[in-house]
């Protein structure tokens, strides 16, 4: 965690950032989003920084993936950016 860095909302509740896990397969972009000052910016770095440890971790992400949304009743979020943005201005 940045811990310089005051906290900041990413999802409306816990069931949201579970969606955001399913959208993005890797929370750590989560951490470094107030870097990003477009949603271009977001897809450089997850393409740069996130992209090829994700591959390789496809199926356990997979497996995590099936066995949560078989648990717990999950929304679909297409587009993290334009959620967490939303989620911001709405405050």
């Amino acid at each position: 965690m940045l811990f310089e860095h005051q906290v900041k909302l990413v999802a409306n509740n816990l069931c949201d950032f579970l969606s955001l896990f399913l959208c993005l397969k890797e929370l750590y972009i989560l951490e470094r989003f107030d870097f990003y000052k477009t949603k271009e910016e977001l897809l450089d770095d997850y393409e740069l920084n996130f992209r090829k440890s994700i591959l390789e971790r496809e199926d356990e992400i997979s497996l995590f993936s099936t066995e949560m949304t078989s648990r717990i009743k999950l929304r679909t979020i297409e587009d993290a950016y334009d959620y967490i943005m939303d989620l911001r201005y709405a405050i």
